[in-house]
């Protein structure tokens, strides 16, 4: 049996277009992914002095930040970091260049803060609410704590946030926001990354005393 030509054109191109949407899927649920996996695998661990930017869109009300181990906003790739460890969320107010502040714990008697003006650090269970201009001139400390012994942070990574005015491509001021990781104490173990991407916090020098939940 002689199949007509046009019939065998239109099979061929149905084909073709099934193994196009195959391989379209193939690309967009298992490679993309793999890669992303593979990437953060190999990614190095977080270092002192970096900073991430927050800035709200012209059109952006609520923002939302998390800290975690690996599939957070910000990967901190360490051991002992739940995932994710705690959530800062920032909701723009109508009609002002002002702003809600919430720090959001995820991780029981595991995260420090110290919010603007306030002198010691607490341990954070419940979310702690304050207004972005409480942030000029008095940033903020934020401990995501790895290990915590005896009310004593012994592995932490602390976040310092603070904010400054700058003028936006459109001339307006505007209120930016700047999350920089302070200290990593005691530490990253270079040599300790296991087949998850996760780090190892370093040894403890005998010489370096134990930090209590008071200190600044």
């Amino acid at each position: 049996m002689i199949i007509p030509f046009y019939i065998e054109f239109i099979l061929y191109l149905f084909l073709f277009i099934i193994l196009l949407f195959l391989g379209f899927g193939f690309y967009i649920y298992i490679y993309i992914p793999s890669y992303k996996t593979f990437m953060d695998l190999q990614s190095p661990p977080p270092e002192e002095g970096s900073v991430k930017e927050i800035l709200l869109g012209q059109n952006e009300k609520r923002k939302v930040i998390t800290i975690g181990a690996l599939t957070s906003d910000i990967a901190l790739r360490l051991k002992g970091i739940e995932d994710p460890h705690v959530e800062i969320a920032i909701q723009k107010e109508k009609g002002l260049e002002e702003y809600i502040i919430t720090i959001r714990p995820l991780a029981k008697n595991k995260v420090l803060w110290k919010a603007p003006h306030v002198k010691n650090m607490i341990n954070l269970n419940e979310p702690d609410s304050f207004e972005s201009r409480e942030l000029i001139g008095h940033p903020a400390y934020l401990r995501v704590v790895a290990l915590m012994q005896k009310n004593r942070p012994i592995h932490y990574v602390e976040f310092e946030l603070s904010v400054k005015f700058i003028i936006d491509n459109f001339g307006e001021e505007r209120m930016k926001f700047f999350l920089k990781i302070n200290r990593i104490y005691p530490g990253v173990d270079l040599k300790s990354r296991d087949k998850k991407g996760i780090y190892s916090f370093g040894r403890i020098k005998t010489e370096e005393k134990e930090e209590s939940l008071t200190e600044s």
